[in-house]
């Protein structure tokens, strides 16, 4: 009688690999299928795809790639359909579990499902939720069409002078240009825990100022300032942005957060400064209406002229 004798790794191959997870990717924001590519595209232009990929937990707690499933188990994939759909057979879920990912558009963020854990049964279609973000540390604006992500490139140096006659600071863009508009049915996309941490302020319009102290004068020409409105030099009040905190989502997966402010979240439309408290650099985001420059610095392009604010 002859005997085969299989190495163990054949043997993995044959263990639980008959698994099929059927469902669909949809919007985290507004339930509605994720086509596969965008319906104005042609032929050549390749769909993307759901990507499962072996892991396991390594000793310092981390995913790595399992090895250990063998070559059969390792990867999966499956076009996403115009309808969302997706379908992936032949999964492993019986020794390993599976990461998930989108490719190649990779601005996309598995913020509910983003593993099919081992032993997993698909006994129903499953519904993957994603939500159009990057999936590092990025400050966009997501367009009406749900997929165009356009970067703030609006970052300005804040610089702070101290109120005549207060103990009060008050702070300030260095320059005022390409200040970005976000229209109604848009997003601010706060991708990454610092930039989920900035807070929106109304940026004030002023008149000419001068700002006091011991040691120092300095005269501002009309400019503008973050949270503050100046009745004149030593009489001001702080405000803020009236938000409906209920109309802004947030997404938080294995330590990675998303916050999506929509235009509609803002009592108010206009200028804002996108900020933190103490921080050197603040995004200038006109929000459901063009800001209006500041007295004399504004030009007809609408921008201040060299992106300085005039102090001396």
């Amino acid at each position: 009688m002859t005997r085969i004798l299989l190495p163990a790794m054949a043997l993995a191959l044959a263990v639980g690999c008959n698994s099929t997870v059927n469902g669909k990717v949809v919007d985290g924001l507004t339930g509605q299928p994720i086509m596969g590519k965008p319906a104005d595209a042609g032929e050549e232009v390749q769909p993307n795809r759901l990507v499962a990929a072996a892991v396991k937990k390594g000793e310092d707690g981390s995913l790595q790639q399992n090895a250990e499933a063998g070559l059969t188990c390792m990867t999966f994939s499956s076009p996403i359909g115009q309808d969302g759909s997706i379908s992936l057979s032949g999964l492993c879920t019986g020794s390993t579990a599976y990461q998930l990912s989108i490719e190649p558009d990779k601005n996309y963020f598995l913020g509910e499902t983003n593993m099919f854990d081992q032993g997993m049964k698909a006994d129903a279609p499953v519904t993957i939720k994603v939500w159009r973000a990057p999936n590092g540390t990025a400050v966009n604006i997501l367009r009406k069409d749900g997929t165009t992500l356009d970067p703030v490139r609006s970052r300005q140096k804040v610089k702070s002078e101290k109120i005549t006659d207060s103990e009060e600071m008050v702070h300030y863009p260095e320059g005022i240009k390409g200040v970005p508009m976000m229209e109604a049915g848009e997003y601010l996309v706060l991708s990454g825990a610092a930039n989920a941490d900035l807070t929106l302020y109304p940026l004030v319009n002023s008149d000419e100022r001068m700002f006091k102290t011991e040691e120092t004068e300095v005269k501002m020409q009309p400019w503008s300032y973050i949270g503050t409105r100046f009745t004149d030099d030593t009489t001001f009040e702080r405000v803020g942005a009236s938000m409906d905190a209920g109309k802004v989502v947030t997404v938080e997966k294995d330590g990675h957060i998303v916050k999506f402010i929509p235009t509609e979240a803002l009592g108010e439309k206009g200028r804002y400064a996108l900020w933190k408290d103490g921080s050197e650099t603040a995004y200038l985001i006109d929000i459901g209406a063009k800001g209006e420059m500041p007295g004399a610095a504004a030009t007809e392009g609408g921008e201040n002229a060299g992106g300085e604010n005039g102090g001396e």
